[in-house]
């Protein structure tokens, strides 16, 4: 015991209620779970809400959701209606955090076939762009190690800037280095 303090040996202090007759840390409050436990099985509680967005008559982008009635928001552009639509959620006693949404966009068939055409492209596009990277990575190095050419010379040959050469010479190394330090961090420290 510090500073001449007797032990309490179970006893309460003057003023305080026993621990066994309705203490007020005891009472039921409306969120007796604590948030913590509640957040952790967030993710099994999502309620998915469907929500309809078309273009209106005037050109303002409409969400509506069946499941709930008489919800609904405009926005000029599709960005300030997905901004709006957590704030709608709350307005109808919704979480948008508990909420799992699933967007329809409402288009007509032709237009919906010519965006999934484009994304496809697009996204072919990136890959074959990333090979293509690979390779003229690969070409610079080997210019380099048997030719002894420097970065200019590299881009010069490949029609590239000396800039984006050095930048495919050294794309490599880095992931190579980023995965050393990834091993070096995970030893212990002497």
């Amino acid at each position: 015991m510090r500073g001449g303090q007797m032990p309490n040996n179970g006893a309460r202090t003057p003023g305080s209620r026993p621990a066994g007759r309705n203490a007020p840390g005891d009472r039921a409050r409306p969120r007796a779970m604590p948030w913590p436990s509640l957040a952790a099985g967030a993710k099994a509680m999502k309620e998915r809400i469907v929500a309809r967005i078309r273009r209106d008559k005037d050109g303002t982008w409409l969400v509506t959701f069946p499941d709930i009635k008489g919800a609904h928001t405009y926005g000029r552009s599709l960005n300030q209606l997905r901004r709006r639509i957590p704030d709608l959620l709350r307005l109808w006693d919704r979480d948008p955090v508990h909420v799992d949404l699933v967007e329809v966009l409402e288009l007509p068939n032709n237009l919906r076939q010519a965006i999934s055409v484009a994304t496809k492209q697009r996204l072919e596009l990136e890959q074959r762009s990333q090979a293509v990277q690979r390779d003229m990575a690969g070409t610079i190095r080997r210019l380099q190690s048997q030719l002894k050419l420097g970065v200019r010379d590299s881009g010069e040959l490949l029609g590239i800037s000396p800039q984006y050469a050095h930048k495919l010479r050294h794309r490599k190394d880095e992931s190579r280095s980023a995965k050393v330090r990834k091993a070096t961090s995970t030893r212990l420290p002497r």
